[in-house]
Parts: structure tokens; sequence; C-alpha cells
């Protein structure tokens, strides 16, 4: 059972193997074909944690030709189907043990064909739907290598399994139980537990790596952070999941970026540290990743010098002029500068979106929405200054109508730089306003509406503690795993709790925490505010973050 509202985990969703029914099947035909040919013979068994609950196996009697060299390889010969059942009472007791089943076979593309086949001969609505586990694709990620080839038989023969296939409905069936079983077990060595777990087992990647797969028996399956050595003990990424044993599962099944082959190749030892909330893991992440630069970590790559800032400067004649800042450099309390800029390139777009907000609006266009701020009194978003909103939404419009006027003009590729230029710039206003008036708080206090849980800030830092945290060793042939409360000192002591002035911008390395903490309280998270030192609220007009301004409608002045 679970709370409303509390997340499920991955086993929460799907039984275990061990608490899964299997139904494996088999089926003599007499051809290939499932449009032409017929079912000669069919078996099932079902299996849930290892015991039999019920099998059934019936030759078919068959209306049309059944060849000498199919009688020769079976040992099935016409005379033998004479008084069989027809197909519909043989196949209606495969649709009684298949309900609730996953089906099994192997090659089972080929027994359900001519399942689905026999079916939709007796009535087109009749289909069997159920999860398909092929034994063949199963065996060839977990023994490629070990055996000479996937066939049934030779299988059998070279894993010594107890029953060997001979053409026979029953016995093949035995024979796939038995190599079920067999893969099963191998399967579990990596951590696999559930049926689509082993359809997730890794085809490009196995052969090279699926050893650390074997990390997934100690991952935990909750909320947290995990961070990869290599065998020099330098950490190469810092990653955060919901599920941290599913996280590190889809590298080798579903991730298919060119930098998890070198990661995986790197690892020598992972570690993670849980926590209650996605809230806490995303802290802890973008803290980590700023503390200990990994180089698999885009974010961890740049430094002070990699943030830009915008300033905008005005003659005594009000004219603008607009430059680039690097944030290393130092930047007045009382400037207009915006940023930070996470790039040089969408610094650049923005001061290009800038630019043309400051010009003058033509004579030949008015708003319908006034206009009546002087570009001078256009200042970058402070904690405590009402002229945030006045400025992002005088912003937002002239923009509104210059981007109108390129379009109607079919200056598109101009259009096209503006917008994306406008949108840098009104998510820079945004994020500045928000990690400001954070980054401002002497005290400030969030709980968990579901567990009760306290986060506390203080001059824009949070106090981080884990709830759990270890290592795993995975250079070795066996992965083995130690708890390792001391992992968790990696957060310890929070990077500042000096005073933050409300005019000062946010140090960088506490820009991205603050965001992500702003993000996490206005999108309607499991954390609420439950004390803090002041009033903290967005103006309306910052509450959207894309770049369309609410009223701005244009029309031509004749």
């Amino acid at each position: 059972m679970y709370r409303l509202g509390e997340q499920l985990h991955f086993t929460d969703l799907e039984p275990t193997l061990g608490e899964t029914k299997f139904l494996i099947v088999d089926v003599e035909t007499t051809g290939t074909s499932p449009a032409n040919c017929e079912i000669t013979e069919i078996a099932a068994v079902t299996m849930r944690g290892g015991k039999m609950l019920d099998s059934y196996e019936s030759l078919v009697a068959i209306s049309g030709y059944l060849p000498s060299g199919i009688s020769e390889m079976t040992g099935i010969y016409p005379e033998m189907l004479g008084g069989a059942p027809l197909i519909a009472t043989a196949i209606s007791r495969i649709l009684e043990m298949a309900e609730g089943a996953v089906i099994v076979g192997h090659n089972i593309g080929f027994d359900i064909g001519f399942i689905n086949a026999a079916l939709s001969r007796i009535s087109p609505l009749l289909r069997l739907e159920n999860p398909l586990l092929d034994t063949v694709s199963l065996a060839r990620k977990l023994i490629m290598g070990e055996v000479t080839n996937f066939k049934l038989g030779t299988l059998a023969a070279e894993l010594r399994l107890d029953h060997q296939p001979s053409h026979r409905a029953m016995p093949d069936v035995l024979a796939t139980v038995d190599l079920l079983h067999h893969l099963i077990e191998r399967a579990g060595s990596y951590g696999v537990a559930t049926v689509a777990e082993l359809r997730l087992l890794p085809n490009k990647i196995a052969g090279r790596h699926l050893a650390k797969l074997r990390a997934c028996n100690y991952l935990p399956r909750r909320n947290g952070v995990y961070w990869s050595l290599d065998g020099s003990g330098e950490v190469t990424y810092v990653g955060k999941a919901v599920d941290l044993n599913a996280r590190f599962r889809s590298y080798f099944t579903s991730d298919t970026r060119r930098k998890v082959d070198p990661l995986l190749a790197g690892i020598h030892t992972l570690c993670y540290m849980t926590f209650e909330s996605e809230l806490e893991a995303l802290l802890a992440e973008a803290r980590l990743i700023q503390r200990l630069k990994p180089r698999f970590n885009a974010l961890g790559k740049r430094s002070a010098s990699d943030y830009r800032y915008i300033a905008a400067n005005f003659s005594q004649q009000g004219i603008a002029q607009t430059k680039i800042l690097k944030a290393s450099a130092p930047i007045d309390s009382t400037s207009s500068a915006i940023g930070p800029f996470r790039s040089r390139r969408s610094a650049a777009l923005a001061e290009y979106a800038l630019r043309n907000a400051l010009e003058v609006v033509p004579e030949a266009w008015r708003l319908r929405t006034d206009d009546k701020l002087a570009p001078k009194q256009i200042q970058a978003p402070r904690s405590a200054s009402p002229a945030t909103a006045i400025a992002v939404d005088a912003i937002s419009r002239r923009l509104w109508h210059k981007l109108t006027v390129l379009s109607q003009s079919q200056l598109f590729e101009e259009a096209e730089k503006l917008r994306l230029g406008a949108n840098y710039l009104i998510l820079a206003m945004v994020r500045q306003f928000a990690t400001m008036s954070l980054g401002a708080l002497e005290s400030f206090e969030i709980t968990s509406n579901r567990s009760g849980k306290i986060l506390h800030l203080h001059h824009g830092m949070t106090e981080l503690r884990a709830d759990d945290a270890g290592a795993i060793l995975l250079d070795s042939p066996r992965a083995s795993s130690r708890r390792d409360p001391s992992l968790a000192a990696a957060l310890d002591p929070p990077l500042t709790l000096a005073p933050h002035p409300s005019d000062k911008f946010p140090a960088l390395h506490s820009f991205e925490e603050l965001w992500i903490l702003w993000n996490h309280l206005v999108s309607g998270s499991d954390f609420r505010i439950s004390d803090s030192c002041q009033v903290l609220s967005m103006p309306l007009s910052l509450a959207h973050r894309p770049f369309v301004p609410r009223g701005a409608s244009l029309e031509r002045r004749d």
C-alpha cells in the first residue's frame, strides 16, 4: 500500500521476478507461415517463484496437409491427429492459463504468431496481448561468447539443463523453463528484479561494461545523488535521480549519449547519498558539481569567467550603451547589470534584445498598453525594488512590438534572433530577481507537506544532511559495497553563510542552488514556506518565463 501523493518506486509498480506469473509456451506446426500453416501440437506450463502452477499439452487436429519432412523432424504423423481436439478447444485452455501472465518462449515471436493467427480465425476480436519475454534475445545478452549458438538444443546441452528439447511441444517447454530460470539467476547477479529490467538488459555496451551493472545490487531505489571516481580517485561525474538504482541501470540500456561509454569505462568507485525529497537531491547535485567540478558534467566545467552579465549605461541625453561583462569582473551594486548568463552566446543574444528594447518606439506604431517608461528608468532586477516588474513588463512589450514589425516585414531571420534573445533576457531578469530575493534572506524555512522535514536557508545557502551514504567498488571481479556516512561530509560545511546584502549579486556557487529552490517553491511542489523573516513574493509580471507579454497587441495608427 502507499499513501496518496507518495512517489512510487519501480518495484512498487511491477511485481518482482519471484512474484511474476510466467506462461511458457511452445507449438509445433505444419510449416513456418502463420498465414497458411496450422498448429499440430501445443503445450504450456505456468510458473511462479520456481513452482509449477498448471500445465497443458495436446495434439491438434488439422484441416490441411502435414509435410513428411515435418513429421520426420517432430515425430508427429497425420494418423496421430485424427482424433485430436480442434484448435478452438486447445487454444481456449491457453487463454485461461495466460490470464495475468508474462508469456515466455524460445523465439516467442514464432509461437505467439501462430497462436494469434489461430485466434483470429476463431474470432477477429481474439488476440493474446500479454507482455512477452524471448529467451533467445535474453540469452544473447547474458551468455554471449559462452555457447556455440543460441538454439534451444545447444543451450540445453552446453548449459547442462535438466530437460532436453526434442521438437515436441512439452519437452521444448520444459527445456525453456530450465533456460528461463538459468537466465533469471544470471540476471539477478546484476541486480535485475523485474521483467521490465530483464527486457532492458544491455545489448551494445554489455560486452565491455556489463560487470559494472552489479552496482544495482547495492544502489537503493530512493531519491539521491551519485558520483563516480576513476582509478586515481578523480570525480568524473555527478548525477541526481529519484530512483538511484533505475538511473544507473539506464546507462546500460536507454542512455545513448556519447559520453556514457567512456564514463562507464572509467568508473572505479560509485558513491551515493540518499535524501528524503527530490528537492534536497537537486540542491546536493548542484553543490557537489560546483565543489567537485567533474569532467563529464557541463556545469562542472564552468568557472566564473564563463558567466556573463549585461550592463546598460545611459548618457545625459538618455542614449543607452550596452556591454557584456565577465562575471569575474567587479560589478558595481548600483549598476544596471543583468545576469548571470551561463554562456557567451546567450549573453550576446540577450544584449541584442536589450538594445532593441531600448530603441525609441516609431511614431507610426503605438501599443494598446501604456509605454511610459523612459529607457533610463530601466533597471536590473533587485530583490526589494518595485521597478523590477515595471522594467520587465516594459521590455517585454517593446520587444513584442519590434518582433511583430520584423515579422510583418518578412525579416524572419532577424525576428528569430530577436525571439531567442528576448527569451534569454526575460528569463535572466526573472532568475536575477528570484535569486537575489532568496539570497538576501537572513532566515527562511520551508517544510515538506509529506514528511514534515524542515529545510533552513541562511543568507542564500541551505544546510543539507543526507539520510544515508555508501560507496560501491566496481574495479574487482565481484562488486562490493560499504556504508560510508563520512561521504556526506562532501556537503559540509555549506559553501557560505556570510551575510548577503540585498543589493549584491549572489555568488555564482549559490546562484544555481537558489534558482533550483525558487523553481521548486513556485511549481507547487511538496515543500511550502513555513517561516521567513520577510515577505517573499514575485511580481505577477515576472511569473511568466516565456517571452509572451500580457496585453501586448498592436495596431497601426492612421
